[in-house]
């Protein structure tokens, strides 16, 4: 796992201190499934419709699931998850069916970062 540097006093929680989180997030969800491709913060468009999520997560012959995720707004991760209901993948015909919004407390985001860093190389 690569190393993350995550300082939750650099300037609040937008920007490249969430997009490090759901990094981050993604390589501790990529530990628990075997056979699951975890995605996280892709470049380009990856729904048919636009767009792009924060995590997504496919297995082999299921349907995909998509993570909004965000840090203190839970109303946005909400609102964004309910938006990828019924997009369709740009690289398949899976269409997202399941979305899940996952909004947290700062403290608990950095918790995660520091346990995938201290797991580092």
């Amino acid at each position: 796992m690569a190393r993350r540097n995550v300082n939750p006093s650099s300037g609040g929680t937008g920007g490249t201190h969430e997009q490090t989180i759901n990094t981050a997030f993604g390589e501790i969800l990529a530990e628990m499934g075997h056979r699951w491709d975890i995605r996280s913060e892709l470049i380009g468009r990856t729904f048919e419709e636009g767009g792009r999520p924060d995590i997504l997560i496919q297995n082999p012959g299921d349907w995909p699931v998509v993570i909004e995720a965000e840090v203190a707004n839970h109303r946005q991760a909400e609102i964004e998850a309910q938006s990828r209901l019924g997009n369709r993948l740009v690289d398949s015909a899976m269409s997202i069916d399941s979305a899940i919004a996952l909004g947290c407390v700062d403290k608990f985001w950095v918790k995660c970062v520091d346990w995938v860093t201290a797991a580092g190389p």
